[in-house]
């Protein structure tokens, strides 16, 4: 059997991708290898400081390449990860993606007794 390290056959996704928010999502790695490689999808995650943690998030493993995100919110934005390996050798690559979203922000500022101001955003 001959084998073949995995590699990424195109930009199928091109980082950063920029959706609104509630917008459903695909992400895509369009791999090739022999045997055909596994993907295993992961988010980094970032600390109360905002500074992106080593630590990664797991969200999906398969051989499809894609990782699909319904009803995006703001708090998925960030660096997507989908790293490549096959199950003979232990060779493995991976490719990071930006998601950015997009939100419309809503702010209600009231002062007694009748006056308000409304800030709204699209």
């Amino acid at each position: 059997m001959n084998i073949e390290d995995p590699v990424f056959i195109d930009n199928a996704t091109s980082s950063p991708i920029i959706a609104n928010e509630h917008d459903n999502i695909t992400l895509k790695c369009h791999v090739r290898g022999r045997t055909h490689p596994y993907v295993t999808w992961f988010r980094r995650i970032k600390d109360e400081n905002n500074h992106t943690k080593v630590v990664n998030e797991l969200l999906a493993n398969n051989t499809d390449g894609q990782l699909q995100l319904i009803n995006v919110s703001r708090y998925q934005s960030g660096f997507y990860q989908c790293q490549l390996t096959n199950q003979i050798s232990e060779h493995s690559i991976s490719k990071d993606m930006e998601l950015r979203v997009l939100c419309k922000y809503k702010i209600d500022i009231f002062f007694p007794p009748s006056f308000s101001i409304h800030l709204y955003s699209d």
